[in-house]
């Protein structure tokens, strides 16, 4: 019996892949943090750097997700997909 999953979990891996490569935000805000306990900056420069990380770690899975699903077919005439270039090559050549 297969089991089905409710949530699509290639996106929450590459969603939280994103995460991990875009992470410096979350070092961004820790220095603020520091600083918010050292020269006492308010809390929402810490808040400000973890949201621009979530976004833009969301904002490019979202984007490399939308791309995967559009399809890779030229419109342009005499445009073929490689499979097709390669069947009438081998059959040129018999």
């Amino acid at each position: 019996m297969r089991r089905r999953a409710s949530l699509d979990a290639g996106f929450w891996m590459a969603f939280f892949l994103n995460l991990f490569f875009q992470s410096e935000w979350l070092g961004f805000a820790v220095v603020m943090l520091v600083l918010h306990y050292l020269l006492e900056l308010p809390l929402l420069f810490v808040w400000l750097c973890l949201g621009i990380w979530v976004f833009w770690a969301l904002a490019i899975t979202l984007f490399t997700s939308w791309l995967s699903r559009t399809s890779n077919v030229t419109n342009t005439p005499g445009s073929k997909r490689a499979s097709e270039r390669i069947g009438k090559f081998k059959n040129e050549n018999k």
